[in-house]
């Protein structure tokens, strides 16, 4: 009994002398592995409450107004990675009312632009004039003009004659196909330019929320406890930030190494980084 209680101590020692040299067993592997990893926040020697959201979070951010059209969707998905996107009142207000998955938006995008609509539309064309004669075949399947097999030139013994007439008819059958790709065009314009049917997207009415004035020990702590990747910053409902695992990881390290730099006035164009591939971005 008298080499329990020296044991014990030396353990009690050995473990916190273990914790503040290097990051345990468990933390070890997590870096090893580069999964999403928060640092130990010391709240008592570091500035962690003298660090606001504000400082870190990103403010170019990529967002859908409520009364957005087909060619604003599209052009937000082929400008960006991220896995979803905050869906604000209007452009000017940016209130936010929620958040929708990107996998949602391209499948309502590929919808609109579907090939069965396009094949719809270049047939009620074809009914009304000949233009979309050429794509479509005896069985009304449409085809591409790559996929038309070349027509074989028939050996005669007017062989110029055939020949002339020949690349006529090629002739004419480039024209027409070149109206067709302008129809096609001038459908796909019309249908980016209708709006958006948000009632037939699955909306998040709740992400999680910051206020600009929270501090850094508050969002680590906010963070830990639900487990997030991801969450917007508000001043008054209006959308103005956003912060993911990566920035609220690189001001805790700041912030414990005592490197960490305010973000001053004219630092508000911050451009956003590349997302990584786990979706911590927003």
């Amino acid at each position: 009994m008298s080499h329990v209680l020296p044991v014990l101590i030396a353990v009690l020692v050995a473990n916190a002398l273990s914790q503040r040299c290097q990051p345990s067993f468990f933390d070890g592997i997590i870096i090893v592995k580069k999964l999403p990893y928060l640092p130990k926040l010391s709240v008592g020697k570091s500035g962690a409450h003298d660090i606001y959201a504000e400082d870190f979070m990103v403010t170019d951010l990529k967002f859908l107004p409520r009364d957005c059209r087909y060619k604003d969707v599209r052009g937000l998905l082929k400008s960006s990675g991220l896995k979803q996107f905050p869906l604000v009142d209007t452009q000017e207000s940016r209130i936010l009312l929620g958040s929708i998955r990107r996998k949602h938006l391209a499948k309502l995008l590929s919808e609109q632009l579907s090939t069965e609509k396009r094949f719809q539309y270049l047939l009620h064309q074809s009914e009304v004039s000949s233009i979309a004669e050429p794509l479509l075949g005896e069985d009304g399947a449409l085809g591409s003009p790559e996929e038309k097999p070349e027509m074989p030139r028939a050996v005669t013994k007017q062989g110029d004659g055939q020949s002339l007439k020949e690349e006529e008819q090629s002739a004419q059958l480039s024209v027409k196909m070149k109206d067709v790709r302008h129809l096609v065009e001038e459908w796909e314009c019309q249908q980016l330019q209708g709006l958006v049917r948000l009632e037939e997207l699955p909306i998040d009415p709740a992400p999680y929320r910051l206020l600009e004035k929270e501090t850094l020990y508050q969002c680590y702590d906010l963070f830990n406890l639900l487990g997030l990747r991801t969450a917007y910053v508000t001043n008054m409902g209006q959308l103005v930030g956003v912060v993911s695992l990566r920035e609220l990881k690189a001001a805790v390290e700041g912030s414990v190494k005592g490197t960490f730099a305010k973000r001053q006035p004219h630092d508000e164009g911050q451009v956003e980084g590349d997302p990584d591939p786990n979706g911590s971005s927003a």
